[in-house]
This record gives C-alpha cells, structure tokens and sequence, in this order.
C-alpha cells in the first residue's frame, strides 16, 4: 500500500483509500490522484511555522509553503486510526487578515482601504467584529450569545465601581442596551475605580465572546472561500482589560489576586490567541508614537474613549491613554515579534502616504499566503484563480 502526503493547506484529513471510497460508494477521481486502487491520499494545512513531523498517527506541523510528498509503504492498518477530511486546499480556503495596534494610530482607516481595494481586485470580502454582529443578520445563535457576553463585558468592567454615589447599572436585555445608548453613557461618566475582580473577569468574557465569533462568524467565512478582514484583532481589548486588572491589583492592598496571579491566568490565554483557533493567516501590528495616536484621536473625536485609558482603574483621561496605550504597545511588540507579525510603522504624514505604504506590505503578504492569487502590490491589477 502507498500512502501519498501533499500538503495543499487542510485543517484536518482523514487517510482513505480508493478501495474503501469504492466500497462505501464515495465518488474519487483516481486519475486525478494518479495512485492506484490502494492509494490513499492525506491532505493537511500547516496553521503554525513548526518543523515537519508525519507519523502513522496523522501529521504534525510544518512551515508553511514547504510542500512535498511523502510515500509510506505496507498496510494501512500499520499507520493507526485516521483523522477527519475536508476536501478543501489551502488555496481554495478563504483568508484571515487582521490588524492589532493601540487606539487611533490608523487601523481603521487601513483596514477599510484594504477592504476597498480587495473588492476592486474580484475577492469576496467580508469585514468581521463582534460590534458589528451584535445587529446583522444572525440566527439566534450565535447572535444572543454574542449580545450577552457583549453587555456582560461592559458590566464587568465597571463592576464596583460608583458614580454620583451610586453604582453603576446597565441594562440586561439588549433592546434596552440600544435604546439607552449604554456605551455613550459610560463614556460620560465620572466614576470611581472598579473592583479588581471586574477587568479580570471582562477579559475572560471578552476571550469567550472571541471563541464563539471565530467558530461561528469567521471560520464559516473561511470555508466559503471568503477573505475576512479584522480591523482589530481582539487579543488587544483582552490585552487592556488584563492591564486593568494588574492596576488594579497592584493599586489595591486588599484585592483578592496577587500580580503574579493575574499574569499566570493571561498567558494560556495570550498564547491561544498567537499560536492556537483564533490566530489570523494574515497579521499585521500597525505600530507608531502613542503621543500621535493620542493626537490623531482627539482630532478625530474630541476625547478618548470609554475603554482607552485606564478610567475604571481611577486614572481616565490623556494620562491615563498614554499609560494604557505604552503598556499595550510594549506587549504587542513582544506579541508580534513571537508570533512573526508584520509590523508596519506610521509616520506623522498624511493620511494617504501611510495608508499606501501599509497596503503595499499587507498586499505583499497576501500574495506569500496565497500565491495563486496572482496578487500584487497596490496599485495594480490582478486575478484571482
């Protein structure tokens, strides 16, 4: 028996041989195949940049665009129990791209660019975040979860906190949520600090929420062929909301989590981000000052906004922007120098020049990933195969 190994970019296979197929009436294309009736073929995607390891088990990981095949003789009873099959390549899956940056330095205004200029090229594309799903066009799952863990992270990291010598309350159901135009409200706010438990817990919710959007929203996205674009990678707001909980602990003599507590708990979860699900095809860290951020912003809005300084740990606010946004800036950094990110640097220069040079390197990285797409830098044409 030969066992044939091509690497065409799979999640999952499961090994098959055409004398099975025949016997359980599955269709196969053995000239296609090219093997014979006892051939079987395993088609794997290789996510993460691991060094290649195939075994009678399955396979393990591999760098991407590293193709080969591999022919292992004998009887299939031999390599073990099969794995599941999609009969889907990589170049036919769609792609994940996603952007990760502190609050105001650009990644909007890139992402929307990019969004343009793919559609213009013939690409389906389809922008994704969890605000925007909260009203589209979902089935009640997952749609209500969505709106609950949404609301719930809210609550979270407000909890305990007071304003007018009152606690703050928000709405439970989501109609009531809209209709009071909650998040508004809690951006004029004055309250006091929250309980360390509340950030902690919210980063939690917010990395459950994120599970449920990729498996439900993104990943459907993927198997259509679809190109989903993330104008924020929610590692970021996980990220925040732990900084708030380490203030909080550090600031508070009586919190209930020690600083080495905090960090022990966020580490699974900043890894499942970079190396696990949830991890894009496509990264890129939209990097520059947090003082231009910090001006970009308030000309763009006036004031910074409910979750992008450190308010409900009592410092809200510029200094409170500058002290959140350098901390998070540091671990992106570190975040995107392990997980091999492509950092695109903005200057204090129009709009235009940065936005051009940030779809050059995003667009050439895309060609790396899917190659067959014939794509090239911004600016020209190309074709989608």
């Amino acid at each position: 028996m030969t066992v044939v190994v091509e690497d065409h970019g799979l999640v999952h296979a499961e090994v098959k041989s055409m004398e099975a197929m025949r016997r359980s009436g599955e269709s196969h294309d053995r000239s296609k195949w090219g093997g014979s009736a006892d051939s079987v073929i395993i088609n794997f995607i290789w996510r993460q940049v691991q060094p290649a390891v195939t075994s009678g088990n399955g396979a393990h990981q591999k760098p991407a665009g590293s193709a080969r095949k591999v022919h292992l003789q004998g009887n299939p009873r031999h390599y073990g129990r099969a794995i599941m099959f999609h009969p889907q390549t990589a170049e036919r899956r769609g792609l994940h791209i996603s952007f990760l940056g502190v609050d105001g330095i650009g990644k909007s205004t890139l992402s929307e660019q990019l969004v343009a200029e793919l559609r213009g090229r013939g690409l389906t594309v389809t922008p994704v975040t969890w605000r925007s799903c909260l009203d589209a066009d979902l089935p009640a799952w997952p749609q209500q979860a969505l709106r609950t863990l949404w609301m719930d992270t809210f609550r979270l990291l407000f909890g305990g906190a007071v304003d007018r010598d009152e606690h703050v309350i928000l709405p439970e159901r989501y109609e009531e949520w809209t209709a009071q135009r909650s998040e508004d409200q809690l951006g004029r706010l004055r309250a006091t600090a929250s309980s360390p438990s509340g950030p902690l817990a919210a980063a939690l919710v917010e990395f459950a929420g994120n599970v449920v959007l990729h498996a439900e929203v993104i990943r459907p996205a993927l198997e259509r062929g679809e190109v989903v674009v993330q104008e924020t990678f929610p590692y970021k707001h996980v990220l925040k909301e732990y900084l708030l909980a380490s203030e909080l602990t550090t600031a508070n003599a009586n919190s209930p989590y020690s600083p080495e507590e905090v960090d022990f708990l966020f580490k699974p979860v900043e890894a499942f981000f970079g190396g696990g699900a949830l991890s894009p095809d496509v990264g890129i860290l939209v990097d520059g000052p947090v003082e231009l951020a910090l001006q970009w912003r308030l000309g763009q809005s006036g004031a910074v906004g409910v979750l992008e300084d450190l308010r409900t740990a009592g410092r809200p606010g510029d200094e409170g922007f500058i002290a959140l946004q350098s901390a998070s800036a540091r671990r992106f950094h570190a975040f995107a120098q392990k997980y091999g990110w492509i950092v695109h640097t903005v200057r204090d220069a129009p709009v235009e020049e940065n936005v051009r040079r940030g779809l050059d390197l995003v667009l050439a990285e895309i060609a790396r990933a899917r190659p067959s797409w014939s794509l090239m830098t911004s600016g020209t044409d190309f074709r989608a195969s």
